[in-house]
């Protein structure tokens, strides 16, 4: 039997000034990704389609695509493979226990990314250009033996012409590793990296001597973490808003994984003791949808232009993967000045 559950949230909107309003409610199905041991759902493209990684029954590491309608299937390569992203072409990227960035331009076929003169690396991103943002030095080696510990640097891999641009420094540092790249070129990272790869313009985000950028839209708004606000959101503007905290956790504690076109933000709190949803200013506990104290939902890593989420559970305290779809409202909740919740379930065979 395929378990599924269905949530409806209804949150009350401010309108104008001071006035509230009825919010259309929001419909959550939970779809579990079972079978496998530590499965984790990496990230989500706008037809539905979600990558991820988990260990087989042998005891190796797989690496997965997910459908709706096919389920889990492993990619293609040898070795303990790791998918990170995907885009709307299919094209996905990740890395090897060997330390490795992997592009597989295909499901079946992997290929290994190479950066000249370092040792290894990772693929977090790649956007739908085809362009590839990660880090190069998985060992903090050069090829060659030579000890690099200030030499791992973040790169943007242009997939189609296999050019690759290493970083520059930014705020007096290197940075060490990019973690995504929007449509436009423009990639965030460490040392509040803000890379605009067209133009090969850095520029900072967030505030204080630290940080990292997690996320950024094609609006260029960005997410990520810093040592004044935490975790933030920054539009192209320069604009900073904190981003708070779920209750029982601090803004420290907090660590925006995604945002979509909507402004939506996932990400987890209390270090993978909590997944959220922050929107219009209000963070919200997925976990608060369920009703149900047998799941956990742990990490949100990802967030589509549908709103859907992906990321890692645990039902019973097992480690699962989940992807969670918003569907049209079907009930009209009434809410004045707070949230009202309505849970269903249901079983499919």
């Amino acid at each position: 039997m395929k378990r599924s559950m269905i949530a409806v949230i209804g949150l009350a909107v401010v309108v104008g000034m001071a006035s509230s309003a009825l919010a259309a409610p929001t419909i959550y199905e939970l779809t579990p990704l079972t079978g496998y041991n530590g499965i984790n759902v990496s990230a989500i493209n706008d037809s539905g389609t979600a990558v991820g990684y988990c260990t087989n029954t042998s005891g190796g590491v797989k690496s997965f695509i997910w459908t709706s309608g096919g389920g889990m299937v492993s990619l293609g390569g040898t070795g303990a493979l790791y998918a990170r992203d995907i885009n709307n072409a299919g094209q996905i990227v990740g890395d090897s226990s060997t330390g490795e960035s992997i592009y597989w331009a295909n499901t079946t076929t992997a290929s290994v990314i190479t950066l000249a003169g370092y040792n290894g690396g990772i693929a977090n991103e790649i956007n739908e250009s085809g362009q590839v943002v990660g880090r190069a030095g998985y060992n903090m080696t050069l090829a060659g033996g030579t000890n690099a510990t200030s030499n791992r640097k973040g790169y943007v891999w242009d997939s189609i012409g296999n050019t690759i641009v290493f970083s520059p420094n930014a705020n007096g540092n290197v940075v060490q590793e990019f973690l995504d790249i929007n449509d436009n070129g423009v990639a965030v990272g460490s040392q509040r990296a803000r890379y605009d790869a067209t133009t090969s313009t850095m520029t900072l985000l967030g505030s204080g001597t630290w940080g990292t950028g997690r996320d950024i839209n094609n609006a260029g708004t960005a997410v990520g973490t810093d040592g004044v606000n935490y975790a933030f959101q920054q539009t192209s503007g320069g604009v900073i808003t904190p981003l708070g905290a779920l209750t029982g956790y601090t803004a420290s504690q907090t660590t925006p994984m995604g945002i979509n076109e909507l402004g939506q933000v996932v990400g987890d709190c209390g270090y993978g003791a909590k997944a959220f949803i922050w929107e219009n200013g209000i963070m919200t506990d997925l976990n608060t949808v369920l009703g149900d104290s047998s799941w956990v939902l742990k990490y949100a890593n990802d967030i589509n232009e549908s709103g859907w989420i992906v990321g890692q559970a645990t039902y019973n305290g097992t480690a699962v993967g989940y992807v969670m779809t918003p569907e049209p409202a079907t009930l009209a909740l009434v809410a004045f000045g707070g949230a009202a919740t309505l849970i269903r379930r249901r079983r499919k065979a």
